[in-house]
């Protein structure tokens, strides 16, 4: 399963984030002054250069042949940082914020680090991932020389086991699932198989 292909939006619904980053010009990060960023519609991943963490989709990106400079939209502070977000798979309203204390992802069941800005809302037990939060609806990867179309699923219903021969035995979270039921992949191992291209050093 070398193969993944991302092939639609992500379910995660940011209030006119991308009217907002659209009418944005002229913006840079602390950490690359010397270039102005452009927003960047892709769906390819990448990792974000001002938290570090994993990312997918449109990002503000450096034009500039060579830098490699990608940073989440939320990154650059061109959004007010409690500004509404809602999720298909979860209840209620999500803000962006920084908690002192460990919490985990409902996506891919990892912790999230203390201090570490996350997606969070007045329940206690609903807390995403920045990347997570912006996980593809739809995926594609080869299996058995075969493509195969996987859709995200907040429930496994068909118990199926997960394709990633490295696969940690996760016991929660969200996945994806082919359309007949007979495939799937957890969130966990889709970022693992992600985060490994961009990095080859990952084991």
């Amino acid at each position: 399963m070398d193969m993944i292909k991302n092939i639609s939006n992500n379910l995660f619904k940011k209030r006119d984030v991308n009217t907002i980053h659209h009418e944005i010009t002229g913006v840079t990060h602390s950490s690359h002054p010397q270039h102005v960023l452009r927003w960047l519609q892709s769906n390819a991943p990448y990792i974000c250069n001002g938290c570090n963490d994993f990312g997918f989709g449109p990002r503000f990106s450096c034009p500039n042949i060579g830098c490699n400079f990608n940073v989440h939209g939320d990154c650059c502070e061109t959004i007010p940082q409690n500004h509404v977000t809602r999720h298909p798979f979860l209840r209620g309203n999500f803000v962006l914020s920084r908690k002192g204390y460990q919490v985990r992802c409902n996506a891919c069941d990892d912790d999230i680090k203390s201090g570490s800005e996350n997606y969070c809302c007045n329940n206690p037990m609903q807390n995403l991932h920045r990347s997570c939060a912006s996980l593809p609806s739809k995926i594609a990867t080869i299996i058995k020389n075969k493509e195969v179309s996987m859709t995200l699923k907040e429930r496994n219903d068909h118990h199926t086991t997960c394709s990633y021969e490295g696969c940690p035995r996760v016991m929660g979270g969200w996945s994806y699932v082919s359309s007949f039921g007979r495939t799937s992949l957890h969130v966990k191992c889709w970022k693992h198989i992600e985060e490994k291209k961009l990095n080859p050093v990952i084991i």
